[in-house]
């Protein structure tokens, strides 16, 4: 009888070399974000959906772009690079502030 280890003694490089990532579907973001919108894509016209579809993916394929191009190649370090993620999430909160109160 063949007795194992209970044990795991791989090192985290070993462990992350042959664990996959979690994949991340941008169309389960997309309606994620219909839902906290509080938007039934059941109750639009479907050029209203695909529109908003275009710019969901198009915002995220811009960030995407920024994050490769601006922040990555320009060699920000870590502490500067969470600094532009952190003033990105300021600028999202403050627009859906602005726009989800209601305006007196």
């Amino acid at each position: 009888m063949k007795i194992q280890c209970p044990f795991n003694f791989k090192t985290m490089d070993e462990k992350k070399q042959k664990a996959k990532p979690k994949r991340f579907l941008i169309e389960d973001m997309f309606d994620k974000h219909l839902t906290n919108m509080g938007i039934d894509h059941r109750k639009i016209l479907p050029f209203q959906l695909k529109h908003m579809r275009k710019a969901f993916y198009g915002a995220i394929g811009m960030f995407l772009i920024l994050q490769r191009d601006e922040v990555a190649a320009e060699g920000i370090s870590e502490d500067d690079a969470v600094r532009i993620l952190d003033d990105f999430m300021a600028q999202c909160e403050q627009f859906f502030a602005d726009e989800m109160l209601p305006k007196n």
